[in-house]
């Protein structure tokens, strides 16, 4: 039995017939098996990949899908590769080393853009500075929005407590402004769309946990460290000694969009990524059982 397979039985990942089964359980012609793939192993788990999937890419300009638990440029506590790094590796055939234009933190997916060369690094920023580019993030949230719709204008400063956190500050703080949307609710959660005017870090979540909606897993602002299916699932069961895997071990947003002009083209540009598995997992099991 492969070691995986066995983790995923002993943690209670399968269920014989409804109820948690054993690693030695006997199996008999009709049983039903049910498998909950959430117990695989984390995206944020796995290895580096050998590159990250390109988006786009014109003359300039290159956007790729950053995967969540990769830096866009290294941390405080550097461990593999970071998402410049990997960008690097796959154009050095090329002979191009890409530069970041804008961040992505570390646990957040999704659409991340470089500058391909150096000459396109200040027209790029420049969109960026403008507020020429169209963010639009999804973020799965504890509770249910009201009103559903509407903006949060408030200003974001450094927490003078802790200085890898943010919080409003309406007196120091630089201003801040996000609009976001509803698009689906359920049982104590609710799946929301952001589109944040200006660039503050950590805006979209401090905005969020404001309002009284943090997003899942997000623990520096209140939503807690993982997010597991007896949370949702009333008649779930585990064996005893066994430990439930989560869901979710990572903040629930992603980058889902991005929509500028390219300096390089001058053509409008729409730029979007896919949810990824994790999060599909989570939305699947939010309606299932929420």
């Amino acid at each position: 039995m492969g070691r995986n397979v066995l983790a995923m039985i002993v943690d209670g990942h399968v269920a014989v017939n409804g109820e948690g089964g054993g690693v030695h359980q006997p199996l008999r012609n009709g049983d039903y098996i049910e498998v909950d793939m959430a117990g695989c192993k984390p995206s944020a788990e796995k290895s580096d990949p050998e590159g990250l999937d390109i988006l786009y890419r014109d003359e300039g300009t290159l956007c790729v899908f950053k995967p969540a638990g990769i830096p866009v440029i290294p941390d405080r506590r550097p461990k593999g590769s970071t998402a410049v790094e990997l960008c690097r590796k796959m154009l050095a055939p090329e002979g191009l080393r890409p530069k970041p234009v804008h961040r992505l933190d570390k646990h957040t997916s999704g659409v991340l853009m470089l500058a391909l060369t150096k000459e396109y690094v200040h027209p790029l920023g420049e969109l960026f500075a403008q507020r020429q580019v169209e963010k639009i993030y999804l973020a799965f949230v504890r509770g249910t929005p009201r009103p559903a719709e509407g903006e949060i204008d408030l200003a974001i400063g450094t927490d003078r407590k802790k200085a890898t956190r943010m919080v409003i500050d309406r007196a120091r703080g630089k201003p801040a402004l996000s609009l976001f949307k509803t698009l689906k609710t359920w049982n104590g959660y609710s799946l929301v769309e952001v589109r944040p005017k200006t660039g503050r870090t950590h805006q979209v979540r401090v905005h969020l946990a404001h309002i009284k909606h943090p997003i899942l897993c997000d623990a520096l602002y209140g939503g807690g460290d993982a997010f597991h299916l007896s949370t949702i699932k009333p008649d779930y069961r585990i064996g005893r000694g066994r430990r439930e895997r989560p869901i979710l071990n990572r903040q629930a947003l992603h980058a889902a969009e991005l929509r500028f002009r390219s300096p390089a083209t001058g053509k409008d540009v729409v730029v979007k990524a896919p949810l990824p598995e994790d999060l599909v997992i989570l939305q699947g099991k939010l309606e299932k059982f929420a």
